[in-house]
């Protein structure tokens, strides 16, 4: 890192310069720079006053106001020199510590919900994909997707029931096993005290 960081802060305290002017000129994030920045100050306890703390927020404000326009994590990470998860921790972050709602982009169309049972038995019943399609009013993927996953649901939903099964089964083995034995022990000391009587 070339910079001067002693110079940087004075000169960003003073008003002279601003943080986006320092993650321009310098490689440095602006997560980062806050940072030092704010552990520059503590160390040489310098008060961050209002002024201070204001022009320290103003680019996260900034990638607040760019994100629910619509700029994604990735052009917003590009723009302050940090990672794209940075960028989306530092805003939730943040829209905790205001009590802000966090903005979340509408990332493309919502998953139709089109139910899975029912295609599947439309499927057994012999229709073709591009039927069930025009039946919901979806793709053909979407049908061939979602009956893949219901298989796979089926699938673990079987297996699951096998697992009870065997536990049931082991169980009322368990069970019988110490009836019946229980039952025959109690025969046999009836056989044994019934002919207690008889000498030889």
């Amino acid at each position: 890192m070339m910079m001067n960081l002693d110079k940087i802060i004075s000169n960003f305290i003073s008003g002279t310069i601003e943080l986006n002017d320092v993650i321009e000129k310098n490689d440095i994030s602006y997560f980062s720079l806050v940072k030092l920045i704010k552990n520059y100050c503590y160390s040489n306890k310098i008060p961050i006053v209002k002024d201070i703390s204001y022009r320290l927020n103003t680019p996260i404000r900034e990638m607040l106001d760019l994100r629910s326009h619509g700029m994604s994590y990735r052009k917003l990470a590009e723009k302050y020199k940090c990672t794209s998860d940075a960028i989306r921790q530092g805003l939730i972050k943040y829209c905790e510590e205001k009590n802000i709602d966090f903005p979340e982009v509408n990332r493309g169309p919502k998953k139709k919900k089109i139910p899975m049972k029912e295609i599947y038995e439309l499927k057994s019943q012999g229709l073709t994909y591009k039927e069930i399609a025009e039946e919901y009013n979806c793709g053909i993927m979407t049908i061939i997707r979602r009956l893949k996953e219901y298989e796979e649901e089926l699938v673990l939903r079987n297996k699951y029931l096998e697992i009870l099964l065997q536990d049931f089964t082991r169980i009322k083995d368990d069970i019988l096993n110490k009836t019946i034995g229980s039952f025959y022990d109690d025969k046999e000391n009836k056989k044994q005290d019934d002919y207690s009587f008889i000498k030889r």
